[in-house]
């Protein structure tokens, strides 16, 4: 983790810079800056810093809150902490929400899967129009000036790293997974600007892609990998962005635990679905539980043991945290 006093000053070092482990989920297209109902399947996109020697020092001005099992704390007091950091863009209320929402997901979390996260990950908000590329992790995200803006188009050669693996563009996202998650203000706030129409809560999403990635050892990512099999093998879901990979399968699934997650996919109602109960979305407390518990124990199990410590402790976020 960066030390405080170099983001209090403003300054983050970049050395190896971490991949981007996952990106939003399904999402509504946007059209004119209206958003209608066409969903589009994201997939996993490997970011890699490609700039130059000089781009290794990039000067950000962040503020920040800290967060432990226990407390949001404005001031670094020490042991394991997650920084979680904003824009001076981005409102104090919407960095305040996007530590709560972190600290509702680790506040039960078994302490050395806490531990391995607090060592590695950081969180990171920013305003639409900064895009994640504010943070130097993500600095090779932005669109290149000879590139357009549009999706599926310009995609190759320079243009690579400015677009998702399914050819969207980068700064058209929310979020995205890594070492450092990073979450768009307007899904944080659930506004009016928010393309997900306050139906999902994006940081949930990614930040359980960081903790698959950097907090979970390699039997816990084994037992993902194989549950994920048996729900292919038996069929267990019709959910179209959750059966991508085992990454979405658990981010899906963990989005859904924690009632975050009430946007339906085209094929909602045909076949069964993590967010669907009976004919409506799980919107109850624990509908989405109950209907994970149900249909995919094991999976349900998984994810009861890494955020719940396995005993009966239970945090409702849903899709805006309040």
């Amino acid at each position: 983790m960066v030390g405080a006093g170099l983001v209090r000053w403003g300054i983050v070092l970049l050395g190896l810079v971490p991949q981007c482990t996952g990106v939003p989920p399904p999402v509504p297209r946007r059209n004119n800056s209206s958003v209608d109902h066409k969903y589009v399947i994201e997939g996993l996109h490997n970011s890699s810093d490609h700039a130059g020697t000089l781009h290794r020092l990039l000067r950000v001005s962040l503020k920040s809150r800290y967060v432990n099992q226990h407390q949001i704390s404005q001031r670094d007091t020490g042991g394991y902490r997650i920084r979680v950091d904003a824009t001076f863009a981005v409102s104090d209320h919407a960095l305040d929400l996007a530590a709560k929402t972190i600290q509702k997901m680790v506040m039960y979390m078994p302490v050395a899967i806490f531990q391995r996260l607090a060592s590695t990950a950081t969180v990171g908000v920013f305003t639409q129009a900064e895009t994640m590329s504010v943070y130097p992790e993500f600095y090779s995200t932005a669109n290149p000036p000879e590139c357009c803006a549009q999706d599926n188009v310009c995609c190759s050669g320079t243009c690579h790293d400015s677009c998702t693996f399914d050819g969207r563009k980068w700064f058209h996202t929310a979020g995205a997974g890594g070492r450092r998650a990073v979450i768009v203000d307007d899904n944080v706030l659930c506004n009016a600007n928010d393309v997900y129409g306050s139906q999902s809560n994006i940081l949930v999403h990614e930040f359980t892609h960081t903790v698959h990635t950097y907090a979970l050892d390699s039997a816990m990512k084994t037992r993902i990998d194989n549950a994920y099999s048996n729900a292919q093998s038996k069929n267990l879901w019709a959910d179209q962005y959750a059966m991508n990979n085992a990454g979405e399968y658990f981010a899906v699934a963990t989005s859904v635990y924690f009632n975050a997650e009430h946007l339906q996919e085209p094929n909602a109602f045909q076949g069964p679905h993590m967010a669907i109960c009976g004919s409506e979305v799980c919107t109850a407390d624990n509908a989405g539980k109950h209907n994970l518990y149900n249909r995919d124990i094991t999976l349900y199990g998984i994810i009861y043991e890494v955020f719940s410590s396995g005993g009966n402790q239970y945090t409702n976020i849903g899709p805006c945290t309040q």
